[in-house]
């Protein structure tokens, strides 16, 4: 149990504090779509690989950098350069708001609902829903990085 909390938290602060480097880059939107497609990457592995406990944390270590870059750009610089400086605020809180519902409370109900019905093997295919379902959804974000916004005050 160690290793897997080991790869959550140094590979997810990694993923986090990198991404958002990176971001600054090449811009917020191209960060999100890499950080969502290389996250249903390491998911559709993780579902796939066996009792090897290496490549299950570095998997699981992939999955999690991706996962926290994430909730870091989608959290942090997007929502906060994406509106004025008096609502950053409002935003911000929404939106981890929104986050901890969904992803606390809403997601792991539905995870329990797929494993009482179908399967526990079948638990991590909800994650692999939402990771489409934001992947889909990047692309349609309006870039916000300073370096790249058309404008000053870009809008999502």
């Amino acid at each position: 149990m160690g290793f897997v909390l080991s790869a959550i938290g140094f590979f997810g602060a990694a993923g986090q504090i990198s991404m958002g480097a990176i971001s600054d880059r090449i811009g917020r939107r191209l960060a999100l779509n890499l950080s969502f497609g290389f996250g249903i990457v390491f998911l559709l592995l993780l579902m796939r690989v066996g009792a090897d406990k290496m490549l299950l944390f570095l998997l699981l270590g992939g999955l999690s950098a991706c996962a926290f870059a994430i909730l870091g750009l989608l959290s942090g610089p997007v929502a906060t350069e994406a509106v004025p400086a008096a609502l950053i605020a409002s935003v911000a809180g929404i939106s981890t708001g929104v986050a901890e519902i969904f992803g606390g409370g809403i997601m792991p109900s539905i995870a329990g609902f797929v494993a009482q019905h179908f399967g526990i093997q079948h638990t991590l295919t909800v994650g692999l829903f939402g990771l489409i379902g934001g992947l889909i959804l990047s692309f349609f974000i309006r870039e916000t990085a300073p370096r790249f916004a058309r404008s000053p005050s870009a809008a999502i």
